[in-house]
């Protein structure tokens, strides 16, 4: 019996005609239409050479000289994944508290808002009527814009977690002449 020739498309490779064994390059598996198989390289190489899948991987490794993996060890990859999980809290920790502590400084550096343009914003422009304002709405007289490197009196909102910490600021940038917002872009949350 002589090999059929091979039929070459550009999404797959055919070998006898009606179906027969065909290549599919696009999706690298291969089906036997005759004997109703298919898969991909790595059950051929275990249909072919009558070896287990496991060893078909093993035997293409060996043959494009890719580095073997002779065993896992479960404790040496569990520990390994355990000391990452530990370096990404340690990190994201480390960047909640950066953001506290900037938090803390603006908070630090904000005053009372009674009297003063942010009071004047909220009660004006935003038509807050209630008689006292949260604690934790605060002006700064000059909040500095490092995007604009312009300074301008601004309303911070300041949050806080289940414990009472400083969590985050938004920041409003106001216009000195007509106590509404400034016309700047700015990035409110800190």
């Amino acid at each position: 019996m002589t090999n059929p020739k091979p039929t070459y498309r550009s999404h797959e490779i055919r070998y006898g005609s009606k179906g027969g064994f065909v290549i599919y390059r696009d999706q690298s598996t291969w089906s036997n239409f005759k004997t109703g198989e298919g898969g991909d390289i790595f059950n051929y190489v275990s249909k072919s050479l009558k070896i287990s899948y496991k060893d078909a991987i093993k035997q293409i490794g060996e043959e494009i000289n890719a580095p073997q993996l002779i065993s896992i060890n479960w404790e040496e990859r569990a520990q390994k994944q355990n000391e990452l999980k530990l370096q990404a809290e340690i990190e994201e920790k480390a960047k909640i508290e950066k953001s506290q502590a900037t938090t803390k400084n603006l908070y630090d550096t904000s005053r009372s808002i009674q009297g003063t343009l942010a009071e004047q914003y909220l009660r004006e422009h935003r038509k807050i009527e209630t008689a006292k304002l949260p604690q934790d709405l605060r002006f700064i007289p000059e909040f500095r814009d490092y995007d604009s490197q312009m300074s301008y009196p601004a309303l911070v909102a300041f949050a806080r977690d289940a414990e009472g910490k400083l969590t985050a600021a938004q920041v409003t940038c106001l216009d000195p002449n007509t106590a509404n917002k400034a016309d700047i872009d700015v990035k409110s949350a800190l």
